[in-house]
């Protein structure tokens, strides 16, 4: 549902606005249903009335106290024509001048009397204030499973009270989650662990890459680089399933060396048992993994090794050879190549007429190179085996040690250096212990139940008044306000029944949290009609600017009464823009006004954008959030969403996609040159790319984005009877001439006047936001090759409804500018939506109208301007 934003600019006297407002509580304004009658209901009357818009129970809508927001869509669109003159149409019967102003200031007054201020449904959690608000409560990180429902999008946002509906399977999830939560809090006991033993030959063991070998029934390693998947093996199918002390006993030798160019091992092999987990990543550091022991091979001869290991849940053991002959490093891995070469050079020989392909690597490629190696009619008087030779192929082999590296270690798994490992036997758990979580999550605990956590507590003669200081505590930090006495006796009645029947206090407990984390005062906010008392206002403002419940500041001075003051209430917003929960307002209303949160979704076309990944994405969506956040942080003014001569970037997303070659390094503030096309919402990748599909790019979509989003003017939704736009899949038609055609049908005119200038302009931005002035066409070469031509020439000019002239995007932005009030009350309303869970009401916007004059006259400062829509009436209604 949309709301014509600026019918109040339109009143040649606006004096009466303060006092307008003041109607809201009047009952003595009315609608002019004489006007109507004598000027309106002749053509839009019935199911075909004119412009949809039927006004035949204007009678029945005068009489009612309350409009709904169609009914007032309808008012304010009736408001706006009569007093642009545009209604009656020409050829019918005007009203005199000053009868179309008096019907429009009676108009006026009665949408402001009859939206009045407030009327948020109830309105229940979203999903992210869902999780905030647990990890709040509890201090502890909870993350929703893969089933739990999404919320549904309403006006843009997602945390709209009209959206947030209850389903039976999110009532399931809401039941499942409690559970976990409670679980989380207070752990289930432990069943008794059973002992297993699992003994694995040298074929149980991971073979990653080159990483390892078996050869005559052992796991050979040669490799010591800090890689995972390059150098270590572990288990293939074994895991800790409890965390628990498990006995791991492990039979190795040494291969010794028959490796002419390598030579003997010196001394003793070096093997490391680790525990890494296998919800990490092969590529991770061996070095990072937890090491549990090392031992030193000595013997050819298999030798048993034991230890005792602490391993927690998904962990299993890894084997390393750590002092390995063959490093990752390449200065290293070259002077051993050398080295090679020098004792051997028939293995060099086979390196130099064995070049590396993609089928060379690894035993294939080690079998080419020492069957040239060890070939009869090799004669190494053909070969330059000269020092600089050799140092040349060396140098080119280990810069890329993976290729190298996965091939020449195949030589030491046959011929050694290697270490062996022949068996792995792992028996336990042989004792239950904690884990690093469970030892963090038991000290909260304690803090979260105090004196009921101690051992003796269910004989403590002060048991009752524990469980009543507890419930006082908790429900009112759960409620958000102080828990009622009905509340306390509840759930300390639900806890003594459990404790009777388990002789458990925790189980009390637990079953007591998961039922309050069902609760409807939990679930759900802004229980209360009318003005916010102070703590649902503390609550309003907690989850607006940092999108969780108001932390202990907020609760303390909403129990003392204060927080509706008015330098109180902005203290405490400026105190919440720079907490560190502020980051989450900045992003989730960022990604949700410029509708660049599912970015992701979008992947262009590789073949007309190349090398294109999802960094670029994240890259576009921080560019947003940091700028908006660097403008409300230091208040700079509204109009510098439009005009910024800046932006922030990192050295991939300015030289890539804004042309800026001399950019580097990570994310910071640049200065964007003269007349850059790029600067503002309205030059942003994130935008462009939001607004097109990855392969096309639409004026129509764009248009109408910067009409929602900017301008605050959206064209009404297009009627049942005209057909989408289509492009022309053929390329004989140009957007241009497509547009034009559908313009041709009246229904369809009124409204692509104000769409398609703006959107032409935008079209020299592709679609992933790179500045063009050409079309890029896709097409074929002599051969059948794709490649990407230049198309067509951009024509980005056009005339917008009011006869602006746009030639190009500095004149969109110039003409915002010119408006700015547009784009701050179109700013303000979303800002007011997202913090209310509704839409503003006729009387709130014209409220908000007020404000946004006001702030330009005093500097039109952002922040200035948020805090203003703290303070206004609508935020404090709920």
């Amino acid at each position: 549902m949309r709301h014509f934003p600026f019918t109040i600019l339109l009143f040649a006297i606006c004096s009466f606005m303060d006092s307008a407002l003041v109607a809201v509580d009047s009952p003595t304004v009315k609608i002019p249903r004489p006007f109507f009658h004598a000027y309106c209901l002749d053509c839009h009357t019935g199911p075909d009335a004119a412009n949809g818009i039927a006004l035949d129970d204007i009678d029945v809508l005068a009489t009612q106290s309350r409009l709904d927001l169609q009914d007032s869509e309808r008012l304010q669109r009736a408001l706006k024509v009569i007093l642009s003159g545009k209604m009656p149409p020409k050829g019918a019967e005007q009203p005199k001048i000053d009868q179309r102003q008096n019907a429009g200031k009676q108009l006026h007054t009665a949408l402001i009397q009859k939206t009045g201020f407030g009327g948020t449904l109830l309105r229940r959690l979203s999903r992210s204030e869902y999780i905030s608000s647990i990890r709040s409560l509890f201090d502890f990180d909870y993350q929703l499973p893969n089933s739990f429902p999404e919320d549904r999008v309403e006006h843009g946002f997602d945390n709209s009270a009209e959206g947030l509906v209850v389903s039976a399977p999110l009532m399931e999830a809401y039941f499942n989650s409690a559970i976990e939560i409670a679980d989380r809090i207070i752990p289930p006991l432990e069943k008794p662990p059973v002992r297993t033993v699992t003994k694995l030959t040298a074929k149980d063991l991971v073979i990653s890459y080159s990483s390892g070998a078996v050869i005559d029934g052992t796991m050979r390693l040669a490799f010591d680089w800090n890689v995972l998947f390059r150098s270590t093996t572990w288990p293939e199918k074994w895991e800790a399933r409890q965390a628990g002390t498990y006995r791991i006993q492990v039979n190795a030798s040494q291969l010794l060396s028959q490796n002419k160019a390598y030579g003997s091992f010196p001394g003793s092999m070096n093997l490391e048992v680790r525990a890494r987990s296998l919800n990490g990543k092969d590529s991770e550091p061996v070095l990072n993994q937890r090491l549990l022991k090392t031992f030193e091979v000595t013997k050819e001869s298999p030798q048993t090794f034991e230890l005792i290991a602490e391993l927690y849940p998904q962990e299993t053991p890894v084997f390393y050879f750590a002092n390995g002959p063959v490093s990752g490093d390449k200065k290293a891995l070259e002077a051993l190549t050398i080295r090679m070469f020098k004792a051997d050079p028939r293995l060099y020989a086979g390196w130099k007429n064995s070049p590396q392909t993609n089928g060379g690597r690894g035993g294939l490629g080690w079998s080419r190179v020492k069957a040239i190696r060890d070939s009869d009619t090799l004669d190494l008087a053909t070969v330059d085996t000269s020092d600089v030779a050799m140092a040349k192929l060396a140098k080119t082999l280990s810069n890329n040690p993976g290729n190298y590296g996965e091939t020449m270690v195949f030589q030491f798994y046959e011929e050694g250096p290697a270490l062996e490992l022949h068996g792995v036997t792992i028996e336990g758990p042989l004792t239950i212990i904690q884990t690093p979580e469970q030892i963090t999550q038991q000290k909260r605990t304690k803090a979260f139940l105090g004196a009921l956590a101690e051992p003796n507590a269910i004989n403590n003669p002060s048991l009752k008044d524990d469980l009543e200081e507890f419930f006082r505590r908790y429900l009112s930090q759960l409620f958000r306000r102080p828990a009622t006495e009905q509340d306390v006796l509840y759930f300390k009645s639900l806890t003594a029944n459990e404790i009777e029947k388990s002789g458990s206090i925790l189980k009390g407990i637990h079953l007591a949290i998961r039922t309050s984390l069902m609760s409807p005062q939990f679930l759900y906010r802004g229980h209360q009609p009318g003005v916010l008392d102070h703590y649902d206002l503390a609550t309003r403002l907690a989850f607006f600017l940092t999108n969780a419940p108001p932390d202990a500041e907020l609760r303390r001075l909403a129990k003392e009464a204060k927080l509706k003051q008015p330098g109180i209430l902005t203290a405490q917003a400026k105190r919440l823009l720079t907490s560190v929960n502020a980051d989450s307002f900045v992003s989730l209303f960022v990604r949700q006004w410029l509708g660049i949160e599912h970015l992701t979704d979008i992947m262009p076309d590789a073949r007309l954008i190349k090398d294109f990944n999802d960094s670029d994405h994240k890259a576009m969506v921080t560019e947003s959030e940091r700028f908006f956040q660097h403008i409300l942080d230091k208040n700079l003014s509204v109009e510098t969403f439009i005009s910024a001569d800046f932006t922030f970037a990192n050295e991939r997303l300015a030289n890539r996609f804004y042309g800026m070659t001399g950019v580097k390094g990570n994310f910071k503030k640049i200065q964007l040159p003269d007349n850059s096309p790029y600067g503002g919402v309205l030059g942003q990748a994130s935008v462009m790319m939001a607004t097109a599909n990855g392969v096309d790019t639409s004026p129509v979509t764009r248009g109408i984005w910067v009409l929602e989003n900017i301008l605050g003017d959206a064209p009404p939704d297009p009627p049942d009877d005209v057909p989408a736009i289509t492009p022309d899949t053929s390329n004989a038609k140009t957007i241009r001439e497509v547009l034009t055609a559908h313009r041709s049908d009246a229904a369809c005119a009124s409204c692509h006047r104000s769409i398609d200038p703006i959107g032409f302009v935008l079209e020299n931005f592709d679609p992933v936001g790179r500045y063009r002035t050409h079309y890029s066409v896709l097409t074929e070469d002599k051969e059948g090759k794709p490649f990407v031509a230049e198309g067509p020439l951009i024509d980005p000019t056009g005339t917008y409804k009011d006869g602006t002239r746009f030639t190009n995007t500095h004149d969109l932005k110039r003409y915002v500018l010119s408006n700015i009030d547009m784009f701050s009350l179109c700013l303000a309303r979303k800002l007011t939506e997202y913090a209310t869970g509704r839409q503003p009401t006729y009387a709130e916007i014209t409220e908000l109208h007020l404000l946004v004059e006001e702030n330009r006259q005093a500097g039109n400062g952002f922040q200035n301007l948020l805090l203003g829509i703290v303070n206004s009436r609508a935020f404090r209604t709920k």
